[in-house]
């Protein structure tokens, strides 16, 4: 009785659990979700923008997400898709370059294309990219991020 009393005293402090040793539990890790090349912005965007407005879905992404986001949000994802090719918009402003194989792209867009990803791995993305800045007079950071973008997109 004394004993019992004494680790009653002692365990006030704390919580202990009780495992039962006889129970098993298996864990699976494997994720049942397809990797999506896209994130939810984009998702969200390739859902709704043939029947709203940019505004329109960035409204509506902040009542169903909770970001705040910036009104024009949507008009910049759109650009970015059309871009490399993801959507048609049909919409190419007259002062930029035209859209091949739907794509709207730069002499150094090409160039990336052509050498292809296992060219650029071989090199290093940082390598690479300041390989650009120096040829085409660019930001080299600007080129990594293009470069992972048409990694993403599947471009390269």
């Amino acid at each position: 009785m004394e004993r019992r009393r004494k680790e009653e005293e002692s365990s006030k402090g704390t919580k202990k659990k009780q495992v039962n040793s006889n129970i098993k539990v298996s864990v699976d890790n494997s994720t049942k979700t397809k990797n999506s090349r896209y994130n939810n912005a984009e998702s969200f965007f390739l859902e709704h923008y043939k029947d709203y407005s940019n505004t329109e879905m960035s409204k509506m992404y902040i009542r169903e997400d909770g970001k705040d986001i910036p009104y024009n949000y949507f008009s910049r994802i759109k650009n970015q898709l059309n871009k490399y090719g993801q959507i048609n918009s049909g919409i190419v402003n007259a002062n930029s370059k035209e859209k091949a194989d739907g794509m709207i792209l730069s002499k150094h867009h090409k160039r990336i294309i052509s050498d292809g990803y296992e060219e650029i791995q071989r090199y290093g993305i940082k390598r690479y990219s300041i390989m650009l800045e120096k040829e085409y007079g660019l930001s080299w950071d600007g080129i990594r991020k293009q470069i992972g973008l048409m990694r993403r997109y599947r471009v390269i």
